[in-house]
């Protein structure tokens, strides 16, 4: 595995670097955006909405589903909502059906998924789910306070990693396999804690960002 780090400073970001409409009622901010795993599908949550989408080849999107409900964590066909944010659900949303759910002990703080897994990240465990039965695969316990639920989960069939913080003093990056079920290399990627990660589409780099 060719892992790279691309280092960035956040410190000298401000919030003159980014714009926003404050005439914007506050019930139609968004507060999440995601797609699924082939951009065709995506998700959106406000204040009071959970809205998906369907994106064609030539770039027209439709709505399919809008309920009023106030999501946390949206992903397509998954949801984890403010009133219950223990409680992954999944959906049916051309039914309009709840498909399953699952109850975790405590906060849902992020979902990841790729064709072959689902992982779930509670502060200190991460949850590694089959995605064709939803059976649960393996869970890595006692994991270092990762109060944002800061983990990276690749795409790739190729190479299916998971990324997630390896300490909460530097930024050190455990990489897992979620095929095998085991864990892989550390990767020293910052002298301060880390604030973002994602890999590239093919698993085989990884970007990062500290704090600091």
């Amino acid at each position: 595995m060719n892992v790279g780090s691309n280092r960035l400073n956040l410190a000298g970001a401000s919030s003159s670097d980014a714009s926003s409409d404050n005439t914007l009622p506050p019930q139609y901010k968004v507060l999440t955006l995601s797609f699924n795993q082939d951009c065709t599908l995506l998700a959106t949550g406000t204040p009071t909405t959970y809205s998906l989408f369907t994106i064609s080849q030539d770039n027209k999107i439709g709505e399919i589903h809008n309920c009023e409900i106030q999501p946390i964590i949206n992903i397509p066909y998954l949801l984890v909502s403010s009133q219950a944010p223990r409680k992954l659900i999944v959906c049916h949303f051309m039914r309009g059906t709840e498909i399953l759910s699952y109850s975790f002990v405590n906060t849902i703080l992020a979902v990841k998924l790729n064709r072959s897994r689902l992982v779930v990240c509670l502060e200190e465990s991460i949850y590694i789910h089959n995605m064709c039965d939803m059976k649960l695969l393996h869970t890595i316990r006692d994991i270092p306070s990762n109060r944002d639920g800061l983990c990276a989960l690749s795409i790739s069939d190729e190479n299916p990693y998971l990324a997630y913080p390896a300490t909460t003093v530097t930024g050190e990056i455990q990489i897992f396999d979620t095929v095998n079920l085991k864990p892989g290399i550390l990767i020293a990627a910052h002298k301060s804690p880390l604030a973002a990660m994602a890999f590239d589409m093919a698993g085989a780099k990884i970007a990062t960002a500290s704090n600091k």
